[in-house]
């Protein structure tokens, strides 16, 4: 199975982003991901590929140089040129609450005569390599990549004809409602189905029908929509009115889809080193400015003479460290706290949940009834005076 299954599914109810390393893994569902390999009885490859394409020394729509992002307007284009939806009377295959990639695929995809068009389907892996992994697209963003996914659907839905199936887990839903008109359970994110995908295929007349496929009841099908049958209608599609988030400051960042992993990864060539130089596929600005090292985050532990606190020290993942000078740039009740660096020499490791207190170039952690000292490093010890004895109160 090519990455694709796992880098853009439109019909989960979750997205789920996840970072490792320098790749961002974008995946429909944790059941696909890594997406999983070609099934008993089915021959790789398992997605389908275009019979079409852009004539010689033609481009495909969203390669346009005035496109800036894909538009559903051009993946529209593009996924008629592809010529797979609805070619020799192929129905589209969308899924659903609970459906899994590989179940829609094999349960029922693989048993349409001629086989269905499911997403992966609908522009296949060379589009994927040579269009939507231009870097001006900067499909490393996460946020720019959920607004792909909804243009996607919402074109799909629109390139459809004919009958269109809905696979789903079962046909009453789990949030209320049935087959196609089934409520998610989790309203933290738009249900690609609910917010772009039917509510096209409703106002596309080329659609006669559209079919839920319940899983749970050996594939039982039922038809939940047609035209003019006064059925209800979800608002319209608003994907072409998702404002995209403008790109990551400095150099553009070229989308690698893993062969064998679910991840979309941003390489870099950086001939300059430290000086941030950056080359990336000849369109890159000369130099990206590097961003600097950001202020550890340290609070200030104020004196408190009951607790057995008898000086100011600074508290920065979970150790002690001295004051800074009040000469320091950054301001608040934490300034004298603005560590940038820390200094391993002088971190000191209290036991959990002992005062620590600092005297005289020391600083000590109080027990019940003893106390351990470790040396300040850079301080030197003045003349220790006795303190006067406090008279006892009356």
């Amino acid at each position: 199975m090519t990455p694709l299954s796992c880098l853009l599914y439109l019909l989960g109810i979750h997205v789920t982003y996840t970072l490792a390393g320098q790749c961002l893994s974008i995946c429909r569902d944790p059941d696909d991901c890594p997406p999983e390999a070609a099934q008993p009885g089915e021959t790789p490859p398992i997605w389908q590929t275009c019979p079409g394409g852009p004539g010689n020394g033609a481009q495909w729509a969203c390669q346009a140089s005035d496109i800036d992002f894909p538009t559903v307007a051009c993946l529209v284009a593009d996924m008629q040129t592809c010529g797979l939806i609805g070619a020799g009377g192929r129905s589209t295959v969308f899924y659903s609450f609970g459906a899994t990639t590989v179940e829609a695929r094999t349960k029922f995809r693989d048993t349409l005569n001629p086989k269905g068009v499911m997403f992966n389907d609908a522009l296949d892996a060379d589009y994927w390599d040579n269009v939507l992994n231009l870097p001006k697209f900067h499909m490393d963003q996460s946020a720019r990549m959920t607004i792909l996914v909804a243009r996607y659907a919402e074109a799909m839905a629109t390139v459809s004809t004919g009958e269109v199936f809905f696979v789903v887990q079962k046909y009453n839903g789990d949030g209320g409602g049935h087959g196609a008109y089934q409520l998610p359970t989790d309203t933290t994110n738009p249900n690609v189905w609910r917010a772009y995908e039917f509510p096209t295929l409703q106002r596309n007349p080329a659609v006669t029908r559209v079919t839920s496929v319940d899983l749970s009841n050996n594939q039982n099908q039922h038809v939940d929509w047609q035209p003019n049958n006064n059925d209800p209608q979800l608002p319209a599609s608003g994907a072409s009115d998702l404002v995209v988030p403008p790109p990551p400051p400095g150099c553009p960042q070229k989308v690698k889809r893993a062969a064998a992993a679910c991840v979309t990864c941003i390489t870099f060539a950086t001939p300059g080193g430290p000086t941030g130089t950056v080359s990336v596929s000849g369109t890159a600005p000369a130099t990206a400015s590097i961003t600097p090292a950001p202020t550890i985050s340290c609070t200030l532990q104020n004196e408190d003479p009951d607790q057995g606190i008898n000086t100011e020290y600074c508290v920065c993942s979970g150790s002690t460290f001295p004051v800074l000078s009040v000469g320091t740039t950054a301001t608040g009740p934490d300034a004298s706290c603005a560590y940038t660096t820390l200094n391993a020499a002088s971190t000191i490791h209290p036991t959990a949940n002992l005062p620590v207190v600092t005297r005289n170039c020391q600083v000590c952690t109080v027990a019940v009834d003893s106390e351990q000292c470790t040396p300040l490093a850079g301080c030197t010890p003045t003349a220790v005076s006795t303190p006067k004895p406090t008279p006892p109160r009356k």
